[in-house]
C-alpha cells in the first residue's frame, strides 16, 4: 500500500494548487492500474476503460470530500489530514469497492468485453449469413 499512501500525500500536498479534475483523475487511474486485479480474459483498453470511469468517479467523489473537510475543519495539519482521507478512500476503493465491480462485470461479460470485434471475425460474419439465409 507505499503506492496508496504516495498518491494521497501527493494529492494532499497539492490540494488546491496543482490537481484539477483531469490530473486527479489520471492519477487515479494509473493507481488503479497498477493495484486492480483483472481477469485475465479482459484485454488491456477493457481494464482501461474500467480504470477510467471508476478513476473520473473517484476524482468526483475525493473532490467532494476533501473540498468538505477543508470547508468544516481548519487546523493546523491540514495536509496530513487530507492525506489520510484521500488515503483511507483509495484503500476502501481498491479493496473493497472496485474488485467488486470487476467481479460483477465479469459475471455480466466474461468475454471481451465493450469494444470487441469477437463477432467480425470472418467465421462470425460467415455464419451470420448462413443464419440470414436460412430464415
Amino acid at each position: 500500500m507505499i503506492r496508496v499512501v504516495d498518491c494521497a500525500e501527493r494529492i494532499a500536498a497539492g490540494w488546491g494548487q496543482n490537481y484539477h479534475h483531469t490530473a486527479l483523475a489520471t492519477a487515479i487511474s494509473d493507481l488503479y492500474n497498477d493495484l486492480i486485479a483483472f481477469p485475465a480474459a479482459w484485454p488491456p483498453h477493457r481494464r482501461n476503460s474500467f480504470t477510467l470511469g471508476a478513476a473520473d468517479t473517484a476524482a468526483c467523489e475525493l473532490t467532494t470530500l476533501l473540498d468538505d473537510y477543508l470547508d468544516t475543519y481548519i487546523d493546523s495539519k491540514v495536509e496530513d489530514s487530507l492525506s489520510m482521507l484521500a488515503e483511507d478512500y483509495f484503500i476502501w476503493q481498491i479493496d473493497d469497492l472496485l474488485p467488486a465491480r470487476v467481479a460483477e462485470q465479469a459475471i455480466d461479460d466474461p468475454g471481451r468485453g465493450e469494444g470487441s470485434m469477437t463477432a467480425c471475425s470472418p467465421t462470425q460474419r460467415w455464419l451470420n449469413r448462413r443464419v440470414a439465409t436460412f430464415w
